[in-house]
């Protein structure tokens, strides 16, 4: 699209005699003035280390078309705008081509349970047609991966990403959709066919201060991204999905789930534990439906029966169950190694710690339980002692370490989670993370099972402003002698 008509979607001034040719074709936008081609927009966002503004005329000297920014500058090829990240919101979509147009999205937002849900719905769909997934784990389709940068990208990022993949035949697109990104609007101008709410309980307080403004934040993916036709698709087993549901009732189409509610549109009437999976006989309005779940934990049946909801316009239950036969999700209650039961999982709040926990515990017999966790830095502290409290109750072994401090002691971290257990039996502090799983490892019999949790899939600590590589996988399987 020609820079001319870009500048009419957005308010903005020319300072002295410097105007960018209009005439020129754009096709990409950067922020990072290193990865500035020929012909790329280039806009200055402030972060937390630097600002762009400062990169402005080396961007221009580099090739870009022009330069957005707000401060009163006067580089030849400049322009002025109010509000750098309206404008980007407001330019990103048409810049790559407007793909939204061309495919259909499922957007699935909540406190937990976001990246397993996109994934079994990633698997469902992929059996039907070419399938994208966004989220935590990175962006995927045709057989590549690119590294995350954000569980939601930013619009830039969203609107490149989303272009290449219809580009190679992309038609359905499954998204992680965060409170961050809702909050901070990174997919304007995307309208989603099916919308799934998953949980919510505490997180992210850091940044939204308040559960209210927390919960405001994932309903807007109900109330403005989701077509006036789209489905909601919510958990009638969480307190705040019953409320969304109260709220969306007549507004919009609406299927509800859940475990045990025989008012939902999908719920479980028969389960039967198989390995570390499940047999399940579901209800789906009157009808029955077999399926199975090869994950662990009835948080995981339930992202099941969201997943078989959220691929209904589409495809019938029936059918999307027996294409979610065998969903993994790498770092998701993640077994590893070949001795003993030793397991990976994301888990970093009270509730997904729980839930993993008991989904542990759920193996039964004269099994224990030995947890190895810590808590992220520079993060919401009031969760803290409220994770030692749930892994107090349901481990025999709790291991408390480190996750990614970043610019807080770990020392720091841990008092907090130690304050909040009150049964120091069974309790060990082991800040060094590789030496924690060691512990952990050696601690294990044959039968007892082992969650190493707060990263998941992730490959590094970040340590002060440090990324270093850490992966637990690879330090479980070292400590085993499998590496």
């Amino acid at each position: 699209m020609r820079l001319v008509e870009l500048k009419r979607r957005i308010a903005y001034e020319i300072l002295a005699d410097n105007a960018p040719d209009d005439d020129i074709e754009v096709r990409d936008i950067v922020v990072d003035s290193r990865r500035v081609t020929p012909g790329c927009l280039f806009f200055a966002v402030r972060g937390e280390k630097a600002d762009g503004h400062d990169f402005i005329e080396q961007a221009l000297l580099q090739g870009a078309a022009a330069a957005f920014g707000v401060r009163d500058l006067t580089f030849p090829g400049y322009v002025r705008v109010a509000d750098i990240h309206e404008t980007l919101r407001a330019v990103s979509p048409a810049v790559y081509g407007d793909p939204q147009k061309a495919m259909h999205f499922i957007g699935v937002t909540g406190t937990n349970g976001k990246t397993t849900t996109t994934h079994i719905i990633e698997k469902i769909l992929s059996g039907v047609s070419p399938t994208g997934l966004i989220g935590t784990l990175g962006c995927r389709w045709g057989g590549r991966t690119v590294a995350p940068e954000n569980t939601t990208p930013f619009p830039w990022t969203w609107y490149r990403t989303l272009a290449a993949m219809r580009h190679e035949g992309v038609r359905f697109v499954v998204s992680e959709v965060s409170s961050h990104a809702l909050d901070q609007e990174r997919i304007a101008g995307t309208q989603f066919d099916a919308a799934l709410f998953t949980n919510f309980t505490r997180d992210h307080l850091d940044y939204h201060k308040t559960e209210e403004a927390y919960f405001a934040a994932k309903k807007r993916l109900f109330d403005e991204y989701l077509r006036n036709d789209g489905l909601a698709v919510v958990n009638l087993d969480d307190p705040k999905g019953r409320e969304l549901t109260r709220l969306l009732d007549g507004k919009r189409p609406l299927a509800t789930f859940s475990l045990t509610d025989r008012s939902a549109d999908l719920w479980v009437k028969h389960m039967m534990a198989r390995g570390a999976g499940y047999e399940l006989l579901l209800s789906y309005r009157g009808d029955d439906i077999a399926a199975r779940l090869d994950l662990p934990g009835r948080f995981n049946i339930s992202n099941l029966l969201g997943a078989l909801l959220a691929v209904s316009p589409w495809m019938e239950p029936a059918q999307a169950s027996a294409l979610a036969a065998g969903a993994v999700v790498p770092g998701r209650m993640e077994r590893v190694g070949t001795r003993g039961r030793i397991f990976v999982d994301y888990a970093h709040s009270p509730d997904a710690l729980e839930k993993v926990l008991a989904a542990a515990k759920e193996f039964g017999g004269g099994v224990k339980l030995i947890v190895v966790f810590g808590a992220g830095g520079d993060r919401d502290k009031g969760k803290r002692p409220l994770m030692g409290e749930v892994a107090a109750k349901y481990a025999d072994t709790v291991i408390v370490t480190s996750d990614n401090p970043r610019t807080e002691k770990p020392d720091a971290i841990i008092a907090d989670i130690v304050g909040g257990i009150k049964r120091k039996e069974g309790l060990e502090v082991i800040p060094d993370r590789s030496a924690a799983i060691e512990r952990a490892l050696k601690l294990m019999r044959d039968e007892d099972v082992v969650i190493v949790a707060g990263k998941g899939a992730e490959d590094y600590q970040i340590i002060g402003t440090e990324k270093r590589h850490f992966s637990d996988h690879e330090e479980i399987r070292r400590h085993l002698g499998e590496s």
